[in-house]
């Protein structure tokens, strides 16, 4: 920097100057001090929009699942009550809720294709697991900013699971207000069978 001012010295005190030339290097001075203003804004604008980014992202819905057990309950009637406890989380600074709870079981068949289907969260299973005490979400559940809430996601299957095939995993589901989803899996669930 201070080579080009030293020859922009030297290069200004030889110039035979007139009005012209005045104007046109004054003018060329003005474009460069123009130039590094701009560049200097560009870069304040760069920072202030990765801000306002991360602002918007921590106010966004922002739901997580953790899943604390899961259980499957087979009374004397032959169908599968599934009981996941699951800690809900609203990671975002405005409050949410919770409008759907289901739970997706992935199985494969014998001809080795890959099938689901979906259950639907029912609060009426909340005394059917005889010998464990569940407190089942309820729903539509409103999330505090920043906050968890926990409770149990209960799930009834009235068909035997064996004319669907092996079970390869379970994945419970949670829609908030503004239909994004959160969900968490699990590959191995505790078995309880009334005899």
């Amino acid at each position: 920097m201070k080579d080009f001012l030293n020859y922009m010295i030297e290069y200004l005190t030889s110039i035979d100057w007139t009005v012209e030339r005045a104007v046109s290097i004054l003018s060329l001075l003005i474009a460069i001090l123009a130039a590094l203003y701009a560049r200097q804004s560009a870069i304040v604008a760069g920072r202030a929009t990765a801000i306002a980014e991360e602002a918007h992202f921590l106010q966004k819905d922002n739901l997580s699942l953790y899943l604390v057990e899961g259980i499957n309950y087979v009374p004397k009637d032959g169908k599968y009550i599934f009981a996941f406890n699951i800690e809900i989380r609203n990671k975002s600074r405005i409050k949410n809720s919770v409008h759907r709870l289901d739970l997706a079981i992935t199985f494969l068949r014998k001809d080795g294709s890959v099938g689901c289907f979906v259950l639907q969260h029912d609060l009426a299973l909340r005394d059917s697991i005889v010998g464990h005490s569940v407190t089942p979400i309820e729903l539509p559940m409103d999330i505090a900013d920043k906050s968890a809430i926990a409770g149990w996601g209960l799930f009834l299957l009235d068909v035997p699971l064996k004319e669907f095939g092996r079970i390869e995993k379970y994945t419970v589901r949670v829609v908030d207000a503004s239909e994004n989803l959160a969900q968490v899996e699990s590959y191995l669930i505790k078995e309880y069978r009334v005899v």
